[in-house]
């Protein structure tokens, strides 16, 4: 029982799952809904799904250090967090 805590809790923190770079993904994007307000411009900037998924790849590429899985885990939770918001 301890072992599979174990590998699960390794699994969530090893930084090469897709799983970990999610989460850090949440954290980083919902974890600043406290922040002010940004400027029309800049947050109209986010209007745009190619400027937006960017800033997403470069979040998690400042998690991970892993261009390749950056982009997947970028281009996957766009797409699922795109769907949420679609039901």
């Amino acid at each position: 029982m301890n072992s599979q805590i174990d590998n699960a809790i390794q699994v969530l923190t090893n930084k090469q799952t897709i799983l970990s770079v999610m989460v850090s993904l949440y954290i980083s994007l919902f974890g600043g809904m406290a922040a002010p307000a940004l400027p029309s411009q800049i947050s109209n900037l986010f209007n745009n799904q190619y400027f937006s998924m960017s800033i997403i790849a470069l979040i998690a590429y400042g998690a991970n250090s892993d261009v390749n899985m950056s982009v997947i885990a970028s281009v996957l939770f766009y797409n699922i967090i795109n769907q949420l918001n679609l039901n």
